[in-house]
């Protein structure tokens, strides 16, 4: 049995299992919705198997519903947001901890290699997608963690192997909870508001660079590691528009630009 499934979804939830097979080039997915019964038969059957296969499992944060029936892997068709969610790659254990101590003990601490990171939030109360989309966004450019805003997202599934590097996925529950209003007021407090016109600004800078030009990297001994942050970003775009977007940012909070 996967105790965090058990743990973490109610009974009348409805999630989603995504399978990455690294076994093929390229790799292949495939997704499966479940409750949390019909999860742990899979999860015993085939699912613990396959991953021993280089099969990578993720789950989906959220819950979904039937629209018209149907059930699709849309923010659409999410029924509950259930966690305010952080993916921390980069500077794991640095920004794990600023995080902890600016909003407090996350729900669920889960480590999904030696200084990676994804914490969860699990809200007590209901909200609005799109206020909470805003809350979410503030709050992932405030601490610099992974930039995905997708209700529909998905996190590595704790007690299964990571096959990129071996690594057993761990985790650590406490007792929190907390209301959305708790990260609003932090935002509020530290005055952090990432607004649409902020955004647009860096893409405008951004546009202005000739691509020719690219990688930005500011004058200094730091050299080395403006190269990496920025081959970094395009490892997970695989978009220069987007990395460049997300290095400019970088720069920015950096005051390196």
């Amino acid at each position: 049995m996967n105790s965090f499934i058990e743990d973490y979804f109610g009974e009348e939830d409805i999630f989603y299992i995504f399978l990455l097979n690294r076994n093929k080039t390229p790799s292949t997915t495939k997704q499966f919705f479940h409750n949390k019964k019909n999860f742990q038969y899979f999860y015993n059957l085939n699912y613990q198997k396959w991953n021993k296969s280089k099969v990578d499992i993720y789950y989906s944060v959220n819950s979904f519903r039937y629209v018209n029936n149907k059930i699709s892997r849309r923010e659409s068709n999410v029924n509950m947001i259930k966690s305010l969610f952080f993916d921390i790659d980069t500077n794991g254990p640095e920004i794990k901890n600023k995080i902890i101590k600016e909003l407090g003990q996350p729900t669920y601490l889960i480590q999904t290699s030696p200084e990676k990171f994804q914490l969860l939030y699990t809200l007590n109360d209901e909200i609005e997608k799109d206020d909470f989309k805003l809350i979410s966004q503030n709050l992932t450019y405030h601490f610099d963690t992974d930039t995905t805003f997708d209700l529909a997202r998905v996190g590595r599934l704790p007690l299964c192997i990571n096959n990129k590097n071996g690594f057993e996925v761990k985790y650590l529950k406490s007792d929190y909870t907390y209301d959305i209003k708790h990260f609003q007021d932090y935002l509020n407090k530290n005055e952090i508001n990432y607004t649409t016109k902020n955004r647009i600004t860096l893409e405008k800078k951004v546009s202005k660079i000739p691509k020719k030009e690219r990688p930005i990297i500011p004058p200094g001994e730091a050299t080395e590691q403006y190269i990496e942050r920025y081959k970094y970003f395009y490892q997970q775009t695989q978009d220069y528009s987007a990395t460049d977007f997300r290095f400019v940012k970088y720069l920015v909070k950096a005051k390196k630009l």
